[in-house]
């Protein structure tokens, strides 16, 4: 996982432009477990108000949440696995943080936290980003060292463009993020668009594929590479993506999880459905 480096005066509230490019979420009322008062549902509101303010950096530091609901770009940085948001419950969504987009959202950020649950498939989803709005699109987007510490019930991370809108999410990466599969996958896409880049993650354990995508039509460049990928349901399934390279990833079905437990439209570890594809490099096992 990457590690952002930060001054202490900026974790501090120091004074200075360093400390003032980004905002301290404990200065809007955010508590860490063990602190006099602390409580999830104040805590998302507090984290929701930090974030409407401007980019958010989370301190090294635990934090009860209810899952947070948020319209409009957002930039959320921690310290690493020590920046936690232990997600309660999801309240009015299904996620630990899901984003919504009826509008143009351009330059969201997640970037080195993690998010975890009291217990196995107590959220839905771990991050979600939901097309709301035909007028609605993603860009310049970065979901980036994330520790998805515990399985959710759907999928870790969900681009969800059920609408189908045209533009969706493009110019998007997910990188260096650790994550288990859930009963749909690690990683789903759904009518995602162009130039997305999935790479350098670490999908394992679960019982969904570990990346699904689909891509609206239209959309080109997809590029899959250098993840390790081992799930008990294949491991790669695309369906009408056109232009994507799938590069250099580790499928591996460990015999430690048991017997394979996919579906039929799952046919083995990298599945291709009306896909054009480039497939190369890869080890499967």
């Amino acid at each position: 996982m990457s590690i952002t480096r930060i001054p202490a005066s900026l974790l501090s509230g120091g004074s200075g432009s360093a400390a003032s490019a980004f905002i301290n979420p404990e200065s809007y009322g955010m508590k860490a477990v063990g602190v006099a008062g602390a409580s999830a549902a104040l805590n998302k509101a507090a984290l929701e108000a930090a974030l409407a303010a401007g980019p958010v950096l989370l301190p090294p530091k635990t934090y009860d949440i209810t899952g947070i609901v948020f319209t409009g770009r957002m930039v959320l940085i921690g310290c690493g696995m020590t920046s936690v948001l232990n997600v309660t419950s999801t309240g009015a969504g299904s996620a630990g943080i899901h984003v919504l987009i009826p509008a143009p959202n351009v330059g969201t950020i997640l970037r080195d936290f993690a998010i975890t649950a009291p217990v196995a498939n107590a959220c839905i989803h771990g991050i979600k980003f939901e097309q709301t709005h035909a007028d609605g699109f993603m860009a310049n987007w970065e979901i980036s060292g994330i520790y998805l510490w515990q399985t959710f019930a759907s999928a870790a991370i969900y681009l969800d463009n059920h609408i189908a809108s045209g533009d969706g999410f493009f110019t998007g990466i997910i990188e260096k993020c650790r994550m288990t599969t859930g009963s749909d996958a690690g990683i789903l896409g759904q009518l995602i668009g162009d130039s997305i880049i999935i790479r350098k993650n670490t999908i394992s354990d679960g019982i969904g594929v570990a990346i699904n995508c689909s891509q609206v039509s239209g959309a080109r460049q997809l590029i899959i590479e250098d993840n390790n990928l081992t799930s008990r349901n294949g491991q790669i399934y695309l369906g009408a993506c056109a232009q994507a390279i799938v590069n250099r990833n580790w499928c591996e079905h460990p015999a430690y999880l048991g017997e394979f437990v996919g579906p039929p439209a799952i046919l083995s570890q990298i599945t291709l459905a009306d896909c054009p594809t480039c497939v190369r490099f890869h080890t499967a096992r």
